[in-house]
Parts: C-alpha cells; structure tokens; sequence
C-alpha cells in the first residue's frame, strides 16, 4: 500500500487505505475522464484534511457526491471529516453530521456490494462500518461498536477472498492485530505471537 509522506500518525486508521483504494476502481463503471475527475478530488480531499481545511474537504465531498450520487465516496469523506474534527477538537458538534453521511455511506456500500461484489466495495463497506466503530467506542456505545467491528472486519476479510492482489484490507485487519495485541495483552503475553502477523505482508 503506498501512503503519503505527508500522511499524520493521527488520522484514522482506515482513512489512507479507503481514499486511497478508491481511485483503484473508479474507472470499472465511469469514464475515464469521470474516473480522473473523481480521484484527483479524492485526493484533494485527503490533502485538505491533513492540512485541517475542514471546509474545502467538506466542498470537495460535496461535489463527489454530485458526480456519483450513488456511491459512497462523497458520504465517506464527509463523515471521516465530521470525526476528524470531533477527535481534534474533543467535541460532539458534528454528530448529526456524522451519522447522516457515514449510515448513507453504509447503505450505498451495501447495495454497491451486493449488485458488484468486488474487493474494492467490500473494503468501501468494511471501512464505512470501522468509522462507525470507531465514533460508537468514543461515545462509550460498547455494544453496538463491537458489532459495527466484527462486521467491519468480516468486510475486510470477505475483500482479501474475493481479490487476494488486492492488500489494502490487510492494513484494516493487521491494524486490529496488532492493537489486540497491545491493549488486551494485559502484560501476559496472550496475544503476543498476533503482533508479528500484524506486520506481515501476506
């Protein structure tokens, strides 16, 4: 997986791999101009938000969602940045926000994913469900987050079977490896053997 220089250690974890991969597929069911269109804002997108212009990322989501309403791209770049902003500033302002583009995002996945079951959508699904995850544990929604992980995770691996070429599934699921390791260990060594796997390239 190629990761930007500039990427910081405290995005998300599934942000790179997800805006990334996206420009991996776009040209399967678009044009190639809207296919160029669409991964040069997706990566204007990622620069903004690593810069904290919330607005401009907010714009360029905006107008993703105009050139491809049906796919997820544009609510998953919305919602990534509504929990980036929530996360940095250590406020829950943006929750309205947040839930309406990433639950949208999740539909849009789910359907994109059952009419093309291909690794790339799985992966969209995988990661949709890892933010919603991820924001339910900082709000203490134990429960509901643990079945948002397993299911993100279960998108994950369903995405390495379907394409095994395609390895940006494997950061999602050696990132949980590799945290599994280090916050549940409890200084016991119980999942220590995970933590090499987690690094593993295959």
């Amino acid at each position: 997986m190629i990761v930007s220089k500039t990427m910081k250690p405290r995005l998300l974890p599934f942000a790179a791999g997800w805006l990334i991969a996206l420009g991996l597929f776009t040209t399967s069911a678009l044009s190639a101009d809207i296919a160029e269109t669409r991964e040069q804002l997706l990566r204007r997108s990622l620069h903004q938000m690593h810069a904290t212009h919330f607005d401009s990322a907010l714009a360029i989501a905006a107008e993703l969602r105009r050139l491809s309403p049906d796919h997820p791209a544009g609510y998953l770049i919305a919602a990534n940045v509504y929990q980036t902003m929530m996360r940095d500033y250590r406020v829950r302002l943006f929750e309205a926000q947040f839930d309406s583009s990433i639950n949208q995002a999740i539909q849009l996945a789910e359907r994109q994913s059952r009419q093309r079951p291909q690794a790339e959508m799985l992966f969209a699904l995988g990661a949709a469900r890892g933010y919603k995850a991820l924001h339910r544990f900082r709000c203490g929604d134990w429960g509901p987050a643990l079945r948002d992980a397993v299911l993100s995770l279960n998108d994950m691996e369903r995405a390495i079977v379907r394409d095994q070429a395609f390895v940006d599934p494997c950061l999602a699921l050696g990132l949980y490896e590799y945290w599994k390791s280090v916050k549940l260990d409890l200084g016991l060594g119980i999942f220590a053997r995970r933590r090499k796997p987690a690094f593993s390239p295959t």
